[in-house]
């Protein structure tokens, strides 16, 4: 049963960081899907079911003062909404990931890397579930 993805973008727009980081993301999402053992498809208008994902926070800090060594700390919310082909929501849910670096000269790398491991680890066995599984066939 394939499942339709926004890649996270708009069209026309340019490839700005906030373009770059949308389809990083939406990759993970991709990934999360085959892995749990659905076909995915690019999305077009009136397809369905489509899945979105909302970034609501992926935020990191770190500290130089101990270069070479950056500790870099962190975590990441995003909420997935699966639609129907007339848009409307048949499930969502958010997962949460957070971590943490000591990684020379580049702390944020690690941090955020450890924190959508965690997330894509938690979104494979949430596409398995009887409420995802029921929500996509009535998306159909």
């Amino acid at each position: 049963m394939p499942i339709f993805v926004v890649d996270g973008t708009k069209p026309g727009a340019d490839n700005t960081r906030a373009q770059i980081a949308n389809r990083a993301v939406m990759k993970q999402v991709r990934r999360a899907l085959t892995h749990a053992g659905y076909e995915v498809v690019d999305a077009k208008p009136g397809e369905g079911p489509v899945m979105e994902c909302s970034v609501e926070r992926f935020k990191f800090n770190n500290y130089t003062w101990l270069v070479p060594i950056v500790p870099a700390w962190g975590s990441a919310r995003l909420t997935l909404t699966l639609h129907d082909a007339a848009g409307g929501p048949k499930w969502t849910q958010s997962f949460e990931g957070s971590g943490f670096s000591l990684n020379p000269f580049d702390g944020f790398s690690g941090a955020a890397n450890q924190s959508m491991k965690k997330i894509v680890n938690a979104m494979v066995p949430a596409f398995q579930t009887p409420e995802f599984k029921t929500a996509l066939s009535g998306a159909q």
